[in-house]
């Protein structure tokens, strides 16, 4: 689109933040790396103009904001408070590996306004979690809603050519500071010691409904919502022992989206399964 790709590029939205037109859906499954120079050089699975029809229904359309720094204040240099490149979370359970996330920028702590997925992986090696690559990524403020919410630099570029052990091998932009609603936390997955396709449901009102989460890998992970659809929900309880009646099917984060990462997406249940681990999905790593 022509905007400058230096510092914190964009916010990526799903759930139709912007509104779904009445047209048709072109594209799904896009991976960038973020060297591209178009989205079409990214892999990608396109519709026909039917078939992008009968699923708009179905599914949540992306949006995004391209950030454009309306004023830039050069970061300060020459603090004595840290070791430049060390991180550390802060928060009641840090040492569980979630928490507020802060970086060592020239002597001074610095929390983030902009983290993506493959970063926030690199933050959890460089801590010392790794065991497992998937890391949630929180922008509400929920492990301290007082935190600063200035960060001394824009954002962490790390390549997806090796696995970085540290932020400090990636490519920072830091030209300016860069304000947000709120600093950016994480929590790095941890061994959940739970039966692989193991399925319960979290923060309902009752007992039978919840959000889905599922063991896989042996942490325990959410399922996306776009797609997800009668049949899928109808296995969920079919597996849970909640009967086999018409389910009633709950998208966009109705109860929470919790603190745990998603793992499965694009469910593709047709209702015979009896277990969640046997229907097509995507696992993570994958979307």
């Amino acid at each position: 689109l022509g905007y400058e790709v230096e510092g914190r590029v964009s916010t990526a939205y799903g759930g139709s933040q912007y509104g779904k037109p009445a047209k048709t859906v072109h594209l799904t499954n896009v991976q960038c790396t973020g060297d591209e120079e178009s989205i079409h050089e990214c892999t990608q699975t396109s519709y026909s103009l039917e078939e992008g029809k009968n699923k708009l229904d179905m599914v949540e359309v992306a949006g995004v904001k391209c950030y454009v720094p309306t004023t830039c204040v050069p970061p300060p240099t020459g603090g004595t408070s840290c070791v430049n490149g060390e991180i550390k979370l802060t928060g009641d359970n840090a040492n569980n590996g979630e928490g507020v996330l802060q970086y060592c920028y020239k002597g001074n702590w610095s929390p983030f306004c902009s983290l993506d997925e493959r970063e926030a992986t690199v933050v959890c090696r460089q801590l010392g979690f790794v065991e497992y690559d998937s890391v949630s990524i929180f922008t509400d403020g929920r492990f301290n809603p007082l935190a600063s919410n200035t960060s001394l630099f824009e954002n962490f570029t790390c390549s997806g050519e090796q696995a970085h052990v540290s932020l400090s091998d990636c490519n920072l932009a830091d030209s300016c500071q860069s304000t947000c609603l709120n600093a950016i936390g994480i929590r790095c997955s941890v061994s959940a010691n739970c039966e692989e396709g193991a399925v319960r449901l979290k923060d309902g009102d009752i007992t039978q409904e919840g959000r889905i989460e599922v063991c896989a890998n042996n942490i325990w992970g959410s399922i996306c919502g776009d797609g997800f659809d009668f049949s899928d929900a109808y296995v969920v309880c079919k597996e849970l022992g909640l009967g086999v009646s018409e389910p009633t099917v709950y998208t966009n984060s109705y109860f929470g989206d919790g603190n745990v990462p998603i793992v499965y997406s694009n469910m593709g249940c047709r209702g015979y399964e009896n277990t969640v681990l046997e229907c097509t999905k995507q696992e993570f790593g994958t979307f």
